[in-house]
């Protein structure tokens, strides 16, 4: 680990991250040993593919996604300061032609919302996001901006991202509101893998889990209670 920086070996290719701070540079150091289902998924990915990483943070699977596998990956990350570390961290990696960040954040409508924050660090999750216009989603936060919030389907037949065949959420709860506003790319055959953190105390987390689960997913417990693998067998083409 060298000074505001560290460097992970990976499948025999060394990347690296920017360690601006404690919790980031404790992150690297035990690298391994955080979502270690989700370090194989990626190990599965054809470099043809597209990933959708949701939850982007400061892009430590984007750019395993992209510096291990070659995969061209949209990341999404509406935190400011999140968004500028995993810019960075592309770039210190040489992944500029196979990554582009779209700091928005996405649920079920699309239109404009709010991102409230303090002074939360890079690599912080601690932001409020109001998907919706006129609403404050941290009273007293230091920082308010606005932000574009879209659906996944949206954004794919906007032309804003390609079709992805491989995605990741890490939202925080409102995993729910995700997954309803990407029902067409779901019923899609060419999606073939869904890595999500969901919080399954939530009823509407449950609904929206079942709902995914009939366009033929199957679930598998990653690595962790809360974090479920989801791909679909062999050959399935539709409902």
């Amino acid at each position: 680990m060298r000074d505001h920086e560290a460097v992970v070996r990976i499948g025999g290719r060394d990347l690296t991250f920017g360690t601006p701070n404690l919790n980031i540079r404790f992150d690297c150091r035990y690298f391994f040993a955080f979502e270690p289902g989700l370090l194989y998924r990626i190990s599965t990915f054809e470099p043809e593919e597209r990933f959708l990483d949701i939850g982007a943070n400061i892009g430590r699977y984007t750019v395993l996604a992209a510096g291990l596998r070659g995969v061209r990956v949209d990341a999404i990350e509406p935190f400011a300061r999140n968004a500028e570390e995993l810019t960075h961290n592309v770039s210190r990696n040489g992944l500029e032609e196979l990554v582009t960040l779209h700091r928005v954040a996405v649920s079920d409508q699309t239109g404009t919302g709010c991102v409230a924050y303090d002074d939360e660090p890079a690599g912080s999750t601690d932001q409020s996001i109001a998907d919706r216009p006129g609403i404050d989603p941290r009273p007293g936060a230091k920082f308010h901006e606005t932000i574009e919030v879209w659906r996944v389907d949206d954004m794919v037949s906007a032309g804003r991202i390609p079709f992805p065949n491989r995605i990741k959420i890490d939202v925080d709860g409102v995993e729910h509101k995700v997954l309803d506003g990407m029902t067409g790319i779901l019923s899609d055959p060419r999606l073939k893998s869904i890595r999500i953190e969901i919080h399954l105390e939530d009823p509407l987390n449950q609904a929206a889990l079942k709902r995914t689960l009939g366009y033929g997913f199957v679930a598998q417990t990653g690595d962790d209670p809360k974090n479920l693998d989801l791909t679909r067998p062999d050959g399935w083409s539709g409902q």
